[in-house]
């Protein structure tokens, strides 16, 4: 979800993940490439980023 000229720069999606306690979150970023690099990887600006975070009722 974004301008369809940054959504064309997606090439793959990195997944983070973090627990805190009993708190566990994770992000899908759209990223520009498809391997990581010494330069590490690039998110794309301007896309939707998807996240969930879980935690005990």
């Amino acid at each position: 979800m974004g301008p369809e000229q940054q959504v064309n720069k997606v090439q793959a999606v990195a997944e983070l993940q973090l627990d805190i306690g009993s708190l566990r979150g994770r992000a899908l970023i759209p990223v520009s490439t498809k391997e990581v690099t010494q330069g590490g990887i690039k998110g794309v600006s301007g896309v939707g980023v998807s996240a969930n975070v879980k935690f005990p009722i």
